[in-house]
């Protein structure tokens, strides 16, 4: 899925562009990395993560992080995808 795009509709009904950095598998659940591309306070490209489920060739729903213990998975993943 690394480097696909998928369009999601923000707060004020506009199509946002996102670009799929990384996918990975952990305990059963699917994680996503990606970005929409907005920059943050220090100008640098925001970075979201989700988890998700394919519900189709091209249907994805996404579940939200709601852990710590997952957050620090996902800090973890992405630090070893960038070292």
């Amino acid at each position: 899925m690394y480097g696909k795009c998928f369009e999601i509709t923000g707060d004020n009904g506009e199509k946002i562009t996102c670009n799929v950095l990384m996918t990975f598998q952990e305990n059963n659940n699917n994680y996503m990395i990606y970005t929409d591309g907005k920059l943050d306070e220090d100008d640098n490209i925001e970075v979201l993560a989700t988890k998700y489920i394919e519900e189709g060739e091209d249907k994805i729903k996404f579940i939200p992080i709601e852990t710590d213990e997952e957050w620090a998975l996902v800090d973890k993943k992405w630090g070893e995808a960038n070292d």
